[in-house]
């Protein structure tokens, strides 16, 4: 095989002229020294002393060499020019630098001529992806989406989407931090802004210092506003947190009229707070299903202790002739459904009293077979209120209830009709209508009948039963008269009546054969009539907002804002809502029914479907209904208050606004009573005016006979003077 070996540069002359004929062998080898080429080389230059050059030419003859340019053809350019000066290699159908930043990206850094054509990045759509430990740690993508090239930060994502997108997607985590734990620096131009370069629209930054007087942030702690620290600091943008420019201006701060400009806090001062037990009681209907206070009792008496049994019992039969009374006390969170489930916690409250509607009956629950229901008793009972704020019993409440319902017999069987365990009724000769607001007592006093059959118990003393928080019973009775004789100590010689009938069905405290006292136990009561049944409240888990807090809303930008005024203040504690124009409630339509109803003598179509079936009340009607319900008949009471959990501001207008109106007819009625009795208690002459007026109240005396008002008005019409008259 032949070599050929190069020893001096102008045999480089003759490679042109033997490239053909040594085509076939291994290579050709340019050195001093005769070594041979190396076998994978197909031109081996070597040297310890030398380099090699290869073509130099200008930027414009390098553009100017004809096409077709081969791929790989290598010049380099000597301009003199930096941005030029370098190698080229065709590449991709262009010119591609091969110096430090063009195809090779230096760790020690990189010369960085032209951006335009010298980068770190890719000339095709492919994705470009960032990888440590030969997992992706970021991906920009290759193509266009929504008219951006989108960036993801995190790992197995192949398509982000937002311009950046940081951890989405599993097993893909993480968050954006904002955070600078250095101030800024102070500037003309960027004024109390630390943690930010500039007040730029869209800037976003986060403050990590604290409240006024925090380390770190001198210049703020140092300003303390007129009133500190009674008045809130109005540098408004020195709180920690997150801040955001949405209009690229700066703060004013140390002044009396500081504002953030366009900063805005990002953080909301509330509280998520995630899977939080609640309790929402159901809306009670009045109706006319009985119900059962206290709900869900299902024991009895055999389980008391023995004096508790025989103090809530209303029914000693055993012993003929045993005398007996019992008050049985029921406190308002009780009667009222909604707040016995949501104040009490009683959640299996599916019943109580309407505010406003009658009782007609009451009944105990009796657990006895009755083998001979001949015995008869004397029995009354009283359901009446109790004097406001009345908590528990100590003693007997012998206090007087107008409004009072009654049942009274002379001669009852105090059993079940059936003759088994169930519900003995009792219906009230008179109603009880409860207020809303007082507590209510119901009494029940026996006097067994000498003679008669007895029961066998079903299990236990005959009476259904629960336990309360405090006293709400108490009761006294006679033991077995065993003397016999009347007028003995153990028959009782001056009685307590009922306060609904004096049939000395009860006993006297001091009587010595007898027992009396107070307990937490108290018998269930079926309430019949028109009574509040509901559904047993909702339970569950879920989440709300809460915030610890006040809300005031203002429109002031005076020096001195409406909110910090010290005399007086607005601001009432947390949990308060201070509004310095007003709350509306658009909710509710504000109308005219009563003027309507007065002069027109019907409401306007609009109103016709709530208000058509309502009248004005005369003073008298009036006067009673407040005397029996305590409110104007023109506003609700405080048990709708309770029932509806306050009221809208809408509604509470409207009540204001008919009350307002119903008021000024009975102001002007009394102003033409008034003239009326003023004309007919003198004889002096009278203009048309005047005489209309008295005519008219005369018209509306409900106390006058037709006769006695036609004569009245004849004597009017006598003393008139008209005009023609004069």
């Amino acid at each position: 095989m032949k070599r050929f070996l190069l020893r001096s540069l102008p045999a480089v002359a003759v490679i042109g002229l033997t490239a053909n004929v040594n085509a076939q062998n291994r290579g050709v080898a340019v050195n001093a020294t005769g070594a041979a080429p190396n076998d994978m080389a197909i031109l081996d230059v070597s040297s310890t002393t030398k380099g090699m050059l290869i073509p130099r030419m200008t930027l414009a003859q390098r553009n100017a060499i004809a096409a077709p340019i081969p791929q790989g053809l290598t010049v380099y350019v000597d301009d003199a020019v930096n941005t030029n000066d370098g190698f080229w290699i065709r590449e991709y159908n262009t010119w591609v630098r091969l110096d430090i930043g063009a195809d090779g990206w230096d760790i020690n850094g990189n010369n960085v001529g032209a951006p335009a054509t010298d980068f770190f990045g890719t000339r095709d759509n492919v994705d470009l992806v960032f990888r440590t430990n030969n997992a992706q740690v970021m991906r920009v993508s290759g193509t266009t989406v929504n008219n951006g090239r989108y960036t993801h930060i995190g790992t197995n994502i192949t398509a982000p989407n937002e311009q950046l997108d940081i951890g989405s997607g599993s097993p893909s985590t993480g968050a954006l931090r904002i955070y600078n734990p250095t101030p800024g620096t102070w500037a003309a131009t960027n004024p109390m802004v630390k943690y930010a370069a500039t007040n730029t629209q869209g800037t976003i930054h986060f403050r990590p210092i604290g409240a006024l007087g925090a380390t770190g942030d001198s210049l703020e702690a140092t300003f303390n506003p007129p009133g500190y620290p009674t008045q809130q600091s109005r540098d408004v943008v020195m709180w920690n947190g997150h801040w955001g420019n949405i209009t690229g201006t700066a703060p004013v701060l140390n002044t009396a009229t500081a504002h953030s400009g366009g900063w805005k806090r990002l953080e909301n001062e509330y509280i998520e707070i995630f899977n939080k037990a609640f309790t929402q009681q159901a809306t009670p209907i009045c109706g006319n299903t009985p119900v059962e206070l206290t709900q869900g009792s299902t024991t009895y008496t055999s389980g008391l202790p023995a004096a508790d049994a025989l103090l809530i019992n209303p029914y000693k039969f055993d012993m003929p002739g045993r005398r007996y009374r019992a008050q049985y006390l029921f406190l308002p969170d009780e009667l009222n459904v909604e707040r016995n489930q949501l104040v009490l916690g009683n959640l299996n409250a599916t019943g109580g009293l309407c505010a406003g509607s009658a009782v007609t009956s009451i009944g105990f629950f009796v657990n006895m077979n009755v083998t001979n229901q001949t015995r008869a008793a004397n029995v009354a009972i009283t359901v009446k209120h109790a004097p406001l704020g009345t908590t528990m019993l100590t003693g007997f409440d012998n206090s007087v209830d107008p409004a009072q319902g009654c049942f009274n017999n002379a001669a009852l069987n105090p059993f079940p009709t059936a003759g088994g365990p169930g519900w003995k009724n009792y219906t009230l000769t008179t109603s009880f209508t409860w207020d809303g607001e007082r507590p209510v007592i119901v009494e029940i006093a026996v006097h067994q009948a000498a003679g008669g059959g007895g029961g066998t118990l079903a299990g236990g003393l005959p009476i259904r039963y629960s336990t309360t928080a405090t006293t709400t019973t108490y009761s006294a009775y006679t033991t077995f008269p065993t003397a016999g004789a009347p007028g003995t100590p153990c028959i009782p010689l001056s009685p307590t009546t009922s306060t609904c009938a004096p049939l000395n069905l009860g006993t006297a405290l001091a009587d010595n054969c007898g027992t009396f006292g107070a307990s937490n136990y108290r018998p269930t009561i079926q309430w019949g009539g028109t009574v509040a049944t509901a559904s047993p409240a909702v339970t569950g888990n879920n989440a709300y907002i809460w915030y610890n807090g006040a809300l005031l809303a203002e429109a002031t930008t005076a020096p001195t804002p409406w909110s910090r005024l010290t005399a007086p203040y607005s601001y009432r504690g947390p949990g308060t809502l201070s509004a310095e124009n007003g709350v509306y409630d658009n909710g509710v339509r504000l109308n005219d029914h009563v003027f309507d109803r007065a002069f027109d003598g019907a409401v306007s179509p609009a109103d016709a479907a709530q208000w058509g079936g309502q009248r004005n009340l005369s003073i008298n009607e009036m006067a009673r209904y407040t005397r029996d319900n305590r409110h104007l008949p023109t506003l609700k009471g405080r048990a709708n208050w309770n029932t509806e959990r306050g009221f809208s501001l809408g509604d509470l207008a409207n009540q204001l606004w008919t009350t307002a109106e119903t008021q000024a007819l009975y102001v002007t009625e009394l102003h033409d009573r008034l003239n009326v009795l003023e004309v007919l208690s003198n004889d002096r002459p009278l203009d048309a005016d005047e005489a209309a007026g008295a005519k008219g109240a005369i018209a509306r005396m409900t106390t006058r006979t037709d006769g006695e008002k036609a004569l009245l008005r004849h004597q009017i019409d006598q003393r008139t003077v008209h005009t023609d008259q004069r």
